[in-house]
């Protein structure tokens, strides 16, 4: 399923900004709480993003760090949390 999200379009460039300006895309975490999907189309639409900035005409993000912000980025957030047993 595509999550349509109305202003796509406008949130795209403000998180490419902040996360880029600030050196802090390892800071960018993928969090269930937002309103305007299911999680798991959420983390479906997040992981396919590049297909979307393709439709609308902006740069690709590495798919790393689409990568890193659903399964790596939480752990340095969480670090007890993220040890293995």
């Amino acid at each position: 399923p595509v999550v349509k999200n109305p202003y796509f379009h406008l949130l795209y460039p403000l998180m490419r900004y902040w996360a880029e300006a600030w050196g802090a895309t390892d800071k960018l975490l993928w969090g269930s709480d937002w309103t305007g999907a299911q999680p798991k189309a959420s983390v479906e639409t997040l992981l396919n993003l590049n297909v979307l900035l393709k439709e609308q005409g902006f740069p690709e993000v590495p798919q790393k760090l689409l990568d890193d912000i659903v399964h790596e980025n939480w752990k340095k957030v969480y670090p007890r949390l993220a040890k293995e047993p």
